[in-house]
C-alpha cells in the first residue's frame, strides 16, 4: 500500500492526471481481482466442507439404516412365531372343535403385539441437513421420503392395534366375571376356558387381530425393510465412488 500511495503522490504532483487515472483504475482492478480470488477460495472451501459434511451424514444414515433393518427383522421373526398361534386357532382347528393345548392363545386378543420402536435418528438428521443436487443428496432425499411415508403408516397401524387391544380388554372386563381372576392370578374357571377354547367371539377377535398385526402391520414392515435394504445398497455404492 505504501508503494501505491507514493505512486499516486508522484502522479498528482507532476500533474499527470491521465496516468494517475489509468493507475487508479489499475489499482481498483487489482483490488477487485484480489476480492474475487478470495471469494472463490472461500466458496471452494465451503463447497469442499459441504461435500465432506454430506459424506459424514450419509455414513451416519447408512449405519442407522442397518440397525433399523435389524430391528425390523427381529419384530418380523417374532411375528412368525406368533403366526403359529393364529394358524392353530383359525386354520388348524375347525370352528366346531375346541382349541386345545394353547396356553398362549388368549394373549392374541388381549396383549400380543410388539411395537417396532423405530429410532427417529434418520428423520431427525435429514430434517436438520442442507442437501443439494449431487448423487448423495438425491439418495438422501429418497431415504427421507420413504422414512416419513412408512413412519406415518406404521404409527397409524400401531395406534389402531393398541386401540383394538384396549377395546378387547374393556369388553372382557365388562362382560365376564372371570376377567379379574384371569388377569391378576391367571386363574381360568370353566366359563373362562369355554370362552378361550370354544367361543366364536374369541375367534373373531383373534381373526381381527391377525388382520391388523399380520396382513397390515407386518406387511408394511416387510415393505419398509425392502426399501431400507435397497437404500443401503445404493448409498454404499455412491459412497464408494465418492471415496
Amino acid at each position: 500500500m505504501k508503494l501505491f500511495n507514493r505512486q499516486r503522490s508522484k502522479y498528482l504532483k507532476s500533474n499527470r492526471i491521465k496516468k494517475y487515472l489509468a493507475y487508479a483504475i489499475g489499482e481498483i482492478i487489482l483490488v477487485v481481482i484480489g476480492i474475487l480470488i478470495a471469494v472463490n477460495i472461500n466458496n471452494w472451501n465451503e463447497t469442499r466442507k459441504a461435500k465432506v459434511d454430506r459424506r459424514e451424514l450419509a455414513h451416519s444414515i447408512l449405519q442407522q439404516m442397518v440397525q433399523d433393518s435389524l430391528n425390523i427383522h427381529k419384530v418380523l421373526q417374532g411375528q412368525k412365531r406368533t403366526q403359529v398361534l393364529y394358524d392353530k386357532i383359525l386354520r388348524e382347528t375347525a370352528p366346531e372343535d375346541p382349541i386345545e393345548d394353547c396356553p398362549r392363545c388368549p394373549q392374541l386378543a388381549m396383549t400380543q403385539f410388539t411395537v417396532t420402536n423405530m429410532n427417529p435418528k434418520v428423520i431427525n438428521l435429514l430434517e436438520r441437513s442442507v442437501l443439494t443436487e449431487d448423487s448423495i443428496s438425491v439418495r438422501l432425499y429418497a431415504i427421507d421420503t420413504d422414512y416419513k411415508h412408512f413412519d406415518n403408516i406404521l404409527d397409524l397401524l400401531e395406534q389402531t392395534i393398541v386401540d383394538n387391544l384396549k377395546h378387547n380388554m374393556a369388553e372382557l372386563r365388562d362382560k365376564h366375571e372371570w376377567f379379574a381372576g384371569y388377569v391378576s392370578r391367571r386363574e381360568c374357571n370353566a366359563d373362562c376356558e369355554n370362552y378361550f377354547t370354544k367361543s366364536a367371539d374369541f375367534r373373531n377377535r383373534v381373526a381381527y387381530a391377525e388382520l391388523l398385526n399380520v396382513f397390515a402391520y407386518s406387511q408394511e414392515l416387510n415393505n419398509f425393510q425392502g426399501r431400507i435394504r435397497e437404500h443401503i445398497g445404493a448409498l454404499e455404492g455412491i459412497l464408494q465412488e465418492a471415496e
